[in-house]
């Protein structure tokens, strides 16, 4: 049959083709699944908040490059909520160790029925 090889020509070209593309998305494939989990995280506290499932929001730290990115998610807090930026130094002292992701969020679980 013709498959294999007429397979193995279409891998070949899309490869070729497709290439530079392929390099770029696996270099900022990582950053972007950060911003898309921290903004999902984000978005599940401040539902779970706003619908009293027994989580509690109660403050969020962020890199100064990440507030931007996640101004979105972050307006779907109450205003009560206080939000902290700082810089990578402050922010990696804080956590214990190099925080690249640049997101903390604080929640507590409400123990009362």
């Amino acid at each position: 049959m013709m498959l294999t090889p007429l397979h193995g020509r279409i891998s070949n070209w899309a490869e070729q083709r497709f290439q530079h593309d392929l390099v770029t998305l696996k270099s900022e494939l990582p950053d972007l699944l950060a911003v898309l989990s921290a903004a999902a995280s984000l978005r599940m506290l401040a539902a779970a908040h706003r619908a009293g499932r027994g989580i509690v929001a109660e403050a969020i730290l962020l890199l100064e490059n990440r507030v931007a990115g996640l101004a979105d998610a972050l307006a779907e807090f109450p205003a009560d909520i206080p939000v902290f930026v700082a810089h990578e130094r402050v922010f990696d002292a804080i956590a214990g160790f190099n925080m690249h992701r640049g997101v903390l969020a604080l929640g507590r679980r409400d123990l009362s029925p």
